[in-house]
């Protein structure tokens, strides 16, 4: 599917939106145990239950601006597939902002610059159980970011 694009003014507004939804993710133990759905948990490497990335940019001329979004909803524990009543805490929703900006000096040179996580959020604790564990910097660096708010400087030459 192509991005949406407008003209606006002297420039042209993108939007990218692509929504993952997860209807079903069953598995089972062994052959003869029953299936149990990992839907919303972060069972099996985390099954989300839907995923949100969105590119808006807007540009004109010889420079452009956007910004980027990732968002993940929240999801029980990996052990609420196995045990509904388990004490292990899950994770909240997590979202992600990005902003960027590039401008083209002529045919051969072109400025990017960006901000990684924008509003620095920390990053979800993953297996949490309260009494037992706080699991404090535990977490999933595969879906939270833990390196925190990154500022970026490119430069593109062409010949």
């Amino acid at each position: 599917m192509k991005p949406w694009r407008k003209d606006i003014g002297p420039g042209n507004l993108f939007l990218n939106l692509v929504v993952n939804y997860l209807n079903e993710y069953s598995t089972q133990d062994t052959p003869t145990a029953p299936f149990r759905d990992s839907v919303g948990t972060l069972d099996q490497g985390g099954q989300f239950e839907y995923r949100i990335f969105a590119n808006l940019t807007y540009s004109a001329g010889d420079w452009s601006v956007g910004t980027r979004l990732r968002h993940l909803p929240s999801a029980d524990d990996q052990s609420a597939v196995q045990n509904p009543a388990t004490g292990i805490i899950g994770v909240d929703s997590y979202s992600l902002v990005d902003v960027f900006g590039s401008y083209r000096i002529n045919d051969q040179l072109n400025l990017r610059a960006g901000i990684d996580n924008l509003f620095d959020p920390d990053p979800e604790v993953v297996g949490e159980n309260p009494g037992f564990t706080n699991a404090i910097s535990t977490t999933n660096a595969g879906f939270y970011d833990i390196l925190g708010r990154r500022y970026w400087l490119g430069i593109n030459f062409g010949f």
